[in-house]
């Protein structure tokens, strides 16, 4: 409560900034040469493009929430968000995955020992090896490699290797069984991938194209086959893919929409916190002189009670512009309001520090609060400030001076006890100043 009172200029420029709650936008930045860009365009690559901001998406939300589900597509600087946003989880799942490839693998391998025997069963565990630590390394990077950009290759080589593994294993059995049975193990793995994996369209497409690509040219190589059943088995494997990728198509529309929906809540609670603040600032905002009010003043009041000692020495100074009835009188009430305007922005000027706040107290009545100031530095400040309205050289007819001129009294608590009669002596201070001939600041050091 005490922090928020003493930062009145801060607190609002530093609102929006908190409610955005994105990092500053990375500019994008344009790849060096067209197979980088084809990298990016197949989805192996992460493009450099900046994402947007909270206030980017704002005016396109609507219209991107309206486009059915199938047909949704993210602009590029929104995706890049959607993957900044998402990354770590990704990143995570995607690691988890290889995690539990690897770890099954080497079950499974650990059966064969109990199947398989002599260079077979060497070249089988192998080849487990060699694809368990793909699937390890993979979730490695994942979890420790900062540079992000390749998450995407990093994720689908695995896999892919994994039914290039297969076949060459496969191939060198001899055995008709064993072949199709490393292709089917590898098969299913690059679906589960294909499935599972949160990654781009482009990159799912790509990691199902070349496993079944690498399938058909293993199956079609053997010396030994059958036409009818590598047919079947190609058909059957295509099918599985062609339904796996458009399903991942249907889950990455899904998560697209949910980030969006996301950000449409984010968006609401931004606007409903921003219409806060500008209430606050009205609640807490003199609407003539554009400083804090006498509620604003009071408050700051109750929080330095709560713990009066995290501002002592405290001055408290009253100021009261003299004659101001007579300005008013003579010249008008617009006058008399250009008048308070002109010498509140003086009195603002000459704050020293953040701490220090300015009030309109009521009328042409002003309050100075003073953390951490002795007698001499706040009598120093009440001086500077009433010289300075002077020097204004305001014209105020029918006054000894012909101009305006202001009457301050400061009031100083040494100690806790002192902090609640502190207003009553600044008062105290400033009749005295009035009675004593005005245009003058008396000072009372210490509040009974």
């Amino acid at each position: 409560m005490v922090q928020m009172l003493f930062s009145w200029t801060d607190r609002r420029s530093k609102r929006s900034t908190r409610i955005e709650g994105l990092a500053p936008a990375r500019y994008a930045r344009k790849s060096s040469s067209p197979t980088w860009r084809a990298l990016e365009w197949l989805g192996i690559l992460t493009p450099h493009v900046r994402p947007a901001t909270l206030s980017e998406i704002e005016p396109r939300i609507d219209h991107l929430l309206e486009i059915k589900l199938n047909y949704l597509r993210l602009p590029a600087d929104v995706k890049a968000a959607f993957r900044d946003t998402t990354r770590r989880g990704r990143r995570i799942w995607m690691a988890s995955w290889s995690i539990c490839i690897a770890a099954l693998n080497l079950l499974t391998g650990s059966l064969d020992m109990g199947i398989l025997s002599g260079a077979t069963l060497r070249e089988t565990l192998l080849f487990r090896l060699l694809v368990s630590a793909g699937f390890a390394a993979s979730a490695c990077l994942l979890t420790f490699a900062k540079p992000r950009r390749f998450d995407e290759l990093i994720v689908i080589l695995p896999p892919v290797f994994t039914v290039l593994f297969a076949g060459v294993a496969g191939m060198s059995a001899n055995s008709d069984d064993l072949f199709h049975h490393y292709m089917t193990m590898a098969i299913v793995t690059a679906s589960t991938g294909v499935a599972l994996l949160p990654i781009e369209l482009n990159t799912t497409v790509l990691c199902a194209v070349f496993s079944f690509a690498i399938m058909l040219v293993f199956t079609f190589l053997r010396q030994q086959m059958h036409i009818a059943e590598e047919l079947q088995d190609a058909g059957f494997f295509g099918s599985v893919f062609g339904a796996l990728v458009f399903a991942r198509y249907s889950q990455n529309a899904n998560q697209y929409r949910i980030f969006l929906l996301k950000k449409k809540k984010d968006i609401l609670l931004f606007q409903q916190t921003r219409h806060n603040a500008q209430l606050s600032t009205i609640a807490y905002t003199d609407p003539l002189t554009d400083i804090p009010n006498r509620r604003y003043f009071g408050e700051m009041i109750e929080a330095i009670e709560v713990n009066p000692k995290l501002y002592l020495p405290l001055a408290i100074c009253m100021m009261d512009i003299d004659a101001f009835k007579n300005l008013n009188d003579k010249c008008g009430h617009g006058e008399g309001d250009r008048c308070l305007r002109q010498v509140a922005t003086t009195l603002r000027g000459y704050l020293r520090h953040n701490s220090d706040v300015v009030a309109r107290y009521g009328g042409e009545e002003f309050v100075l609060i003073l953390p951490h100031t002795d007698a001499e530095h706040a009598i120093d400040v009440a001086e500077r400030m009433r010289k300075a309205v002077l020097e204004l050289d305001y014209p105020n007819p029918g006054t000894p001076l012909g101009r305006i001129s202001m009457s301050a009294g400061v009031a100083i608590a040494n100690d806790p006890g002192q902090v609640r009669s502190l207003i009553e002596a600044a008062d105290l201070a400033l009749y005295q100043a009035k009675e004593t001939g005005r245009n003058r600041t008396v000072v009372i050091a210490n509040a009974a």
